[in-house]
């Protein structure tokens, strides 16, 4: 009897080690899908800029709180595409692959080593420094060593929030 329960221990283990082998593997494989998905969506811009711009709302919309901020961004048409213009000029693939770890349903993505490279991403100066002002949000300090799990995903899906809006002015929604 006590070898039997001693084999069902290893199994036990063995079943939870490969449930995580699993659940990392499939990170790593969301996280290059969301980097490929960026460049997709900046080769698209470069064909369309309106295409190009609906399918990163479309994208960001994912990883958005929904909250009401669309009136309280003070943009024209014109300068919200030439934020996004400079936003398409940066890695995009991996600050969406970023921003999609707001959408995590769990907190233990840490151990995947393909996330905790795109949580350490950066944007430039010029870029960060524009969405601090208009998100109150730097990119650039979210990492997963400095925050708690949910204050990160907070603020992935609060600047989400904010750059679909951007999106929406660039396209014209509010008619400036």
């Amino acid at each position: 009897m006590l070898s039997s329960k001693k084999a069902s221990n290893v199994e036990v283990q063995y079943s939870i080690r490969l449930e995580r082998d699993t659940y990392v593997d499939i990170w790593n494989e969301f996280t290059k899908h969301m980097i490929r998905l960026g460049y997709a969506i900046k080769m698209t811009y470069l064909i369309s800029e309106y295409d190009g711009i609906s399918m990163l709302k479309d994208i960001l919309s994912c990883f958005s709180n929904n909250g009401g901020l669309k009136h309280s961004i003070n943009m024209t048409s014109s300068e919200a595409k030439e934020l996004l213009k400079t936003l398409f000029n940066e890695n995009l693939g991996y600050f969406l692959a970023k921003l999609s770890l707001a959408s995590a349903s769990t907190v233990n993505f840490r151990s995947s080593e393909t996330v905790s490279k795109i949580a350490e991403h950066r944007i430039s100066k010029k870029v960060n420094d524009v969405l601090i002002k208009i998100s109150g949000v730097n990119y650039n300090s979210l990492s997963l060593n400095e925050l708690n799990i949910e204050d990160f995903k907070a603020k992935l899906a609060s600047l989400s929030n904010v750059l679909v809006s951007i999106c929406d002015i660039a396209l014209g929604v509010y008619g400036k």
